[in-house]
């Protein structure tokens, strides 16, 4: 694929320890790499600019409404979706240079989850094969706060594309519980915006389903500590879902 064929739009807010990384690796991809910043308050926009990535400014809308507006922004129909921590490996931009964009097609692309620099390859978070190279006209993603999907996806031809995308999501437990917290209260937020209630049985067991999920079927226990930390965390995260939402609903 000949350069400039499609843009690269990244959300971003304080990104500034890996956004140097995933730049490095789109400039080798297109002219057009786009960051729709929610006012970062370090150096992640002095960064992007250095790469040459044009830089809009945006108040947060959720993660589905930030992605579709900057898909809006960008200069090509074809969009290459990507958060600020994720970083290309010279295998996928290779693969990426050499296809071929058609309609009709969504390109997906495997991702490798870091947990304070240690690769994850079990715990439900590898391999990830996510839609990533879409057109703009075919596909835009939900209104999903959070986990946001890419809607329409069973019309298009599913490619796969080899490589990884290299996510360096926490650098630290506390980064980690953190965004799982709100993680939890958009969750809740949606529950409440479509009529939903959490029943006494998700209450009750949904933290330990959780937990046995990532640490025992999803064979968390290979990834040792971190994968205990894992299982963990996001049995907590269901937990906190509850309590934002009886926070919520009490107003």
């Amino acid at each position: 694929m000949s350069t400039g064929q499609f843009s690269i739009v990244i959300i971003s807010k304080n990104e500034a320890k890996v956004i140097g990384e995933t730049l490095r690796a789109c400039k080798e991809l297109t002219d057009d790499i786009l960051l729709i910043d929610s006012f970062s308050t370090d150096d992640t926009v002095e960064i992007a600019k250095s790469y040459g990535a044009r830089v809009i400014s945006k108040e947060w809308l959720g993660y589905s409404a930030t992605k579709n507006f900057g898909n809006q922004q960008a200069k090509y129909d074809w969009i290459l979706s990507l958060d600020a921590d994720e970083v290309l490996d010279a295998n996928l931009v290779k693969a990426i240079q050499q296809i071929t964009l058609q309609k009709g097609h969504v390109y997906y692309i495997n991702r490798l989850n870091y947990y304070c620099r240690i690769p994850v390859k079990h715990s439900g978070w590898f391999p990830q094969w996510i839609p990533r190279i879409f057109h703009r006209e075919e596909h835009q993603w939900d209104n999903s706060l959070v986990h946001e999907k890419l809607l329409d996806l069973p019309k298009s031809e599913a490619i796969k594309l080899p490589g990884l995308m290299l996510h360096y999501s926490y650098f630290s437990e506390d980064q980690h519980l953190e965004k799982l917290d709100k993680y939890a209260k958009y969750r809740a937020e949606e529950w409440i915006e479509r009529g939903k209630k959490p029943n006494l049985l998700k209450r009750v067991f949904g933290p330990g389903v959780r937990f046995f999920r990532n640490y025992f079927w999803m064979r968390g226990f290979l990834d040792g500590q971190v994968g205990y930390k894992i299982a963990k965390n996001e049995a907590k995260m269901v937990s906190l879902q509850f309590i934002w939402y009886d926070k919520l609903t009490a107003k």
